[in-house]
């Protein structure tokens, strides 16, 4: 019989993903669903299985089972806020608080492993309340990527099959964060180690999230772009000549800004992450 955490497997889509959460949180057990319900015989010429699970039969007049079924009507339901959701997967020494109203959705799997869904801009408060309360107890991997739209070769089971490949690859001496902002990079997350914006301790990369506020309090959306583009010029002197023209359009706050943080001098990498980042904050408050 299928487990909970094997129903969250056969999710294709983000909004699947948060329909299970939230069914198997309304009927919590490890019972549920569907132990009762005897496996379907084998797929054959008049007959066969849920054509999702492959497992349970088929509810009446319907080429699903009943489980299957409540999920693929709940799922639409999601579709205005998944886009805007984040999905963290934690491997570490100890289970933190998951019941918290930021939290749309959760599941732990044993004792050292647990899912959550969240908004985008709820992740840095949630690791903010994360380390405050657990401090330097907590040691061990969470990764982070957003929810993903149902695919014809991969879909959101398969990316959380891949964190769970992923989860060991770092030593628990510390809490770790792996930042991907797309959910395909967990297939292949080598070019992303290689550019140095994978991998991070838990407080490095608060205070990179706490940049990325910053960066965007100081500067309108317009003016991100245009800092995006100015930086992908390939002349040096034609950047030159724009960065002058720029930094004179901006207020005495931004352009303290980008002069104190040299910005003009940073890495693509490191500013391929702030703009993505970006997607992830609030500006503070007083800016």
């Amino acid at each position: 019989m299928l487990t909970p955490f094997d129903w969250l497997r056969r999710c294709q889509s983000g909004t699947e993903l948060l329909a299970t959460l939230t069914l198997l949180h309304e009927h919590a057990g490890p019972e549920y669903p569907l132990s009762s319900a005897p496996a379907e015989p084998p797929y054959g010429a008049l007959t066969g299985p849920c054509l999702r699970c492959w497992v349970y039969p088929r509810a009446e007049d319907r080429a699903y089972c009943t489980f299957c079924t409540t999920v693929l009507n709940e799922a639409p339901k999601n579709n205005a806020i998944i886009r805007r959701l984040s999905v963290v997967w934690g491997y570490a020494n100890c289970i933190p608080d998951l019941k918290q109203d930021r939290i749309l959705g959760h599941y732990v799997l044993d004792e050292q492993r647990f899912l959550l869904i969240l908004p985008r801009q709820a992740v840095k408060p949630w690791l903010q309340d994360l380390l405050l309360e657990v401090g330097l107890d907590m040691r061990g991997l969470l990764q982070i990527f957003p929810t993903l739209g149902a695919g014809p070769t991969i879909g959101m089971g398969d990316i959380l099959c891949r964190a769970i490949h992923h989860e060991a690859i770092l030593p628990r001496t510390h809490l770790w964060v792996r930042f991907y902002s797309a959910p395909h990079q967990l297939v292949n997350p080598r070019r992303r180690s290689d550019e140095g914006i994978l991998s991070f301790e838990a407080s490095e990369f608060l205070c990179l999230m706490d940049m990325a506020e910053i960066f965007r309090a100081l500067l309108r959306p317009d003016q991100q772009q245009a800092l995006h583009d100015l930086l992908e010029v390939e002349d040096a002197e034609e950047q030159a000549f724009n960065w002058g023209r720029f930094t004179r359009q901006l207020d005495q706050r931004a352009h303290d800004m980008l002069a104190n943080w040299q910005f003009r001098q940073w890495p693509p990498n490191k500013v391929k992450l702030l703009y993505e980042l970006v997607d992830y904050v609030l500006p503070p408050r007083g800016y």
